[in-house]
């Protein structure tokens, strides 16, 4: 009889190896998206999956659009879809598919009947992409605070290239508020490390260097965008004038 029990153990043991194996080639091909963090193209949002309660995915995005306009929607994946919404006002389904750098890109069945998650503004269909490393919310703020430091301290020489990475490796999942805070501190280092010439450069990409007026630029975005913006536009101004002067 122990004989007997020895080999149903054993037996019961093969068979959960067996089912263990079985049960990860199901949870392997359900794994898309992969779960973590994405940042929407151009830095105005954020698609976040997470493994859920009996092996599913759940997604949350959130993005912004203009003049503040905000889209906010969530839900669960089958087979890279999710129905986020299907009454009378029409059936939204988003489909998720591979990009080739790991990202995830977000397609609506139905653009109208998708859009009740968002305001007017805003929409959330598109690329959403891996941060490069070093370039996540928390680890942008760990950088940028480790500038500020470095600036305080006037160790302007060491402060200037962990902008200068930044703006190399994040320019895709940051958007154009945070580059042009991120250009105006680089640019008023470069001045200070008496790089005039870099710090015009700097500058270039901005809005700011475009339109050099509060009048053009009030005309050119929308309320709540320009109020956002135009601080940091001013600034701009201000650290352009500084190394125009220095040349």
């Amino acid at each position: 009889m122990e004989m007997l029990k020895l080999h149903n153990k054993k037996s019961l043991l093969g068979m959960t190896l067996v089912l263990s194996v079985g049960c990860g080639g199901i949870a392997a091909a359900e794994q898309f998206p992969a779960s973590g963090e994405y940042i929407y193209k151009g830095g105005n949002g954020s698609l976040r999956v997470t493994r859920a309660a009996h092996n599913t995915l759940h997604f949350e995005i959130s993005t912004v659009g203009g003049n503040g306009h905000i889209c906010d929607l969530d839900g669960d994946i089958k087979n890279a879809r999710a129905v986020v919404s299907d009454d009378e006002d029409g059936r939204c389904e988003l489909s998720f598919t591979p990009l080739q750098n790991g990202g995830v890109s977000v397609s609506m069945s139905d653009a109208s009947a998708c859009q009740v998650f968002c305001g007017m503004r805003a929409g959330y269909d598109g690329d959403y992409l891996r941060p490069p490393q070093g370039c996540s919310y928390a680890e942008r703020k760990q950088r940028r605070d480790a500038f500020s430091t470095l600036y305080r301290s006037k160790h302007y020489d060491q402060a200037a290239p962990i902008l200068e990475d930044m703006l190399a490796r994040c320019k895709d999942v940051v958007d154009g508020v945070e580059d042009t805070e991120i250009r105006n501190d680089l640019a008023i280092t470069q001045y200070h490390l008496g790089r005039a010439a870099d710090c015009i450069r700097t500058l270039e990409p901005t809005l700011a260097y475009r339109i050099k007026s509060a009048a053009a630029l009030e005309n050119e975005l929308a309320p709540a965008d320009f109020e956002t913006y135009l601080p940091l536009a001013k600034a701009a101004w201000y650290n352009l004038s500084l190394c125009q002067k220095a040349q």
